[in-house]
């Protein structure tokens, strides 16, 4: 079978260009629109060597992150009160410039971050209408169904886990080639990944089936950590270890410079505390990715200090892979030279802090 192209093609200025493409094709009993970005003429231009092979694509399950679902007339209502971005972007009638997925946070009433979420925009289901998939840590699916039932009330919405039923995919490309699918098997929906262009795309695909049954030329990584060093070498924080529940405010975790919160939007839960900051420009920490002087074997624990070489702490450690680390630190400290960590066992190890070039990225 082919895709059958969707007439409208919109520039979306969000994704530096990129093209959004409506397709779509046969899954389950209904027909549901797979918005293919790069499918047409998108060039994915990666600086990050992690992301290029001459082989082509390389892929990976994310295995630590599920999928929920919400459906219904109300479902994007529902959404719309409880996250940082705005549910209008993936409107086409409403904000021509969209992309079909959104980078958010769902914040606590203090607004510090609980969860981190991608939002995907399914076709309408012909039966309950507003279609969308929210993306989380697997283990935290419960506990974001709880939260959204909650707050549901009396909308017109259904929420269940589609986490056996559907995997979670990271796509990055080699420079300058376009993404093409091979078939239309059982791919349920393929997008550049809203948060940055070096992290490649986002691909869902039905339990089961792998990115190399879908996409020309892709492999999938040898490295069981490719896209976990991916992330943490362009410095992209995601889930629980990275984001602990209540321990961070949105632009903390750099949501505005990963097009994950919206000021021009209405009320949501969260919103004052977050709107105050970015009024005042009063932000001082931020998640920054750390270079280890030494792959480490021995991990420290759990919100280990980043100290300098007076042993003041400049910041927390968010997550250790080999030598790459995250840490919420201090702007100010970051070029410091002498930082460093301590491990386990109380050893030393120097540790170098660095502020992203997607930092200048303007959010939505």
């Amino acid at each position: 079978m082919t895709l059958h192209i969707v007439t409208r093609l919109v520039r979306c200025s969000r994704q530096r260009g990129s093209l959004v493409g409506a397709f779509s094709f046969p899954f389950c009993e209904r027909q549901i629109p797979l918005p293919v970005t790069a499918l047409l003429s998108y060039r994915h231009n990666s600086q990050d060597s992690s992301a290029q092979s001459d082989a082509g694509f390389i892929s990976q399950c994310v295995e630590k992150r599920g999928l929920l679902r919400v459906v219904g007339p109300d479902a994007k209502a529902l959404l719309q009160g409880l996250i940082t971005n705005d549910m209008d972007c993936l409107n086409v009638d409403i904000c021509p410039t969209i992309n079909n997925c959104l980078y958010s946070l769902i914040l606590n009433n203090q607004g510090r971050v609980l969860w981190d979420i991608i939002i995907y925009r399914l076709g309408e289901d012909k039966d309950k209408g507003q279609n969308y998939l929210l993306e989380t840590d697997k283990d935290q699916v419960d506990d974001v169904l709880k939260h959204l039932k909650k707050y549901k009330l009396r909308k017109k919405a259904d929420l269940f886990s589609m986490s056996d039923e559907m995997s979670v995919w990271a796509v990055a490309s080699p420079p300058n080639e376009s993404v093409t699918v091979a078939s239309n098997k059982s791919h349920i929906f393929l997008n550049m990944d809203p948060r940055a262009p070096d992290l490649g795309y986002r691909l869902i695909l039905a339990s089961g089936t792998q990115a190399s049954d879908v996409v020309t030329n892709c492999k999938v990584a040898d490295d069981p950590q490719w896209y976990e060093k991916l992330r943490y070498r362009l410095g992209v924080g995601e889930g629980v270890v990275n984001h602990p529940p209540g321990k961070c405010f949105p632009l903390e975790a750099n949501a505005d410079y990963l097009n994950g919160v919206s000021f021009r939007k209405g009320c949501y839960i969260g919103q004052e505390l977050t709107a105050r900051t970015q009024h005042t420009g009063a932000v001082r920490k931020r998640l920054m990715p750390l270079t280890l002087a030494e792959n480490l074997d021995e991990q420290p624990e759990g919100d280990a200090a980043v100290a300098n070489s007076a042993g003041k702490q400049v910041g927390k450690l968010r997550g250790v892979i080999c030598s790459l680390g995250l840490a919420l630190m201090r702007i100010d400290a970051s070029e410091d030279t002498s930082l460093h960590i301590k491990t386990s066992t109380g050893r030393k190890v120097g540790v170098t802090a660095s502020q992203p070039s997607w930092w200048n990225t303007e959010g939505p």
